[in-house]
């Protein structure tokens, strides 16, 4: 029979064999999956095998991700999108909100509950410093009222998302103790980011869990179970350098989809409503053509240049062999 520390582990191990397993058998050259990512590759598609030995590496690491504490490592099933729309409330007599439903547990799983506690994605504010390292009543500045009106809509929108965050915190240390534990465990949201980044299917990328494992190995002994154990893997510091610099890049160039996306208005996965859908093919159409006429007034509009901007342009059509490997 297993214990909980090999159950925990097999399941943090099973989803990378699983990558390995069809990379070894189907894996093939590809683009990276999101167009605009692609001029930071130069364009190139990318070895499947780049993924894999980094998929090796975090196999060779995945023992020191278990948690020592059994309460961590027990298995639980958690709502895997508790958003606003799928909560269905109702008032009752007194008129008093009572959650009624919760709706689309279609993709649930069951997992240890390390890797399962955090917040959900509607609440959390961990990116401010002041939800993510202090446990104190959020409240307005004291110079408030002296701040223009723009100003004080932003501190009253920056206060209710601390408040939010500050709250749940609070009541899920109240009502659900166990969740809790795992919600403070301070490797929590790591050991999910690189459990999610090396079960995921492979979409041309790999930078997102090597830029995981640079930090757990430079990191390494705060997760040596004995603090003494060498780290089994090892980056030099040439890969360390460039991991870094492709991490940035690819940060800019994520904010530049962000900006085209406010600008034409679609959604995830460049969807559009249908109504929009003339007016956003429209702009972004428009947005095109003028990174083309500014790439071609700075006197750097080579024919390599433009057939890359159109490779990397995120509104093209896909073609539908390459779709179909994503599928």
């Amino acid at each position: 029979m297993l214990s909980i520390d090999e159950d925990a582990l097999s399941v943090l191990a099973t989803g990378a064999h699983k990558e390995l397993a069809y990379l070894d058998q189907f894996g093939s050259q590809r683009a990276p999956y999101r167009g605009f990512r692609r001029h930071c590759y130069n364009n190139e598609k990318q070895e499947p095998s780049d993924h894999a030995n980094n998929l090796r590496r975090y196999l060779l690491l995945a023992p020191s991700l278990v948690p020592d504490d059994d309460s961590l490592t027990a298995f639980c099933v958690r709502h895997p999108d508790l958003n606003f729309e799928n909560i269905k409330v109702s008032t009752d007599s007194n008129g008093s909100l009572q959650i009624r439903s919760m709706l689309d547990w279609q993709h649930a799983v069951v997992l240890p509950l390390f890797l399962h506690a955090g917040m959900p994605y509607d609440i959390q504010n961990e990116e401010d410093e002041v939800s993510s390292r202090r446990m104190t009543e959020p409240k307005l500045p004291d110079d408030f009222d002296a701040l223009s009106q723009d100003e004080q809509i932003w501190e009253k929108k920056l206060l209710r998302r601390r408040l939010i965050h500050y709250h749940y915190v609070l009541s899920t240390a109240a009502y659900n103790r166990a969740h809790h534990r795992g919600l403070v465990y301070p490797f929590g949201d790591f050991c999910r980011r690189i459990f999610n980044y090396a079960t995921t299917p492979w979409e041309g990328e790999t930078i997102k869990l090597q830029l995981a494992l640079i930090e757990m190995v430079v990191g390494w002994e705060r997760f040596a179970k004995d603090g003494s154990t060498p780290c089994p893997v090892v980056f030099t510091p040439d890969e360390i350098d460039a991991a870094v610099k492709l991490g940035k890049e690819l940060e800019t160039a994520d904010e530049n989809e962000r900006m085209l996306r406010k600008y034409v208005g679609y959604g995830p996965e460049t969807w559009v409503p249908p109504a929009e859908y003339e007016r956003a093919m429209a702009s972004g159409q428009e947005m095109k053509r003028k990174m083309l006429e500014v790439y071609s007034e700075d006197g750097v509009m080579t024919d390599e240049k433009r057939a890359l901007v159109v490779a990397c342009w995120p509104l093209e059509d896909m073609d539908e062999v390459e779709f179909e490997e994503y599928m």
